[in-house]
């Protein structure tokens, strides 16, 4: 299984309210899904920061884990929402950085 199969399968997100988040339809996310077309980098950057997976994660063969929290009706989902999801997951990582390289300094 690919990062993007894997990453898809583990997205707690109903497929629509993905599509519209990666900007394609969601015939496209079935093809990802199994392996038939290969998803574009800038579509896996938005699907890794909307889970909480890094990329410096993925360079350096971390496994995989999903930092997402969805403790709200993921059905009812707008796109507005998923974006807002994405960027408070891409300042968590920041975060998290900052701290390791902080605490890598003392």
């Amino acid at each position: 299984m690919s990062i993007v199969q894997e990453l898809l399968s583990k997205v707690p997100f109903p497929q629509d309210s993905l599509a519209l988040f990666l900007d394609c339809d969601q015939s496209t996310i079935s093809k990802w899904k199994s392996g038939e077309r290969k998803m574009p980098g800038y579509q896996f950057e938005k699907l890794c920061n909307l889970v909480g997976f890094s990329l410096e994660d993925y360079a350096e063969g971390k496994p995989l884990v999903v930092k997402t929290i969805a403790h709200f009706r993921s059905d009812a989902l707008s796109k507005d929402d998923l974006i807002a999801l994405s960027e408070l997951n891409k300042m968590a990582a920041n975060l998290e950085m900052l701290e390791r390289l902080s605490h890598d300094k003392r």
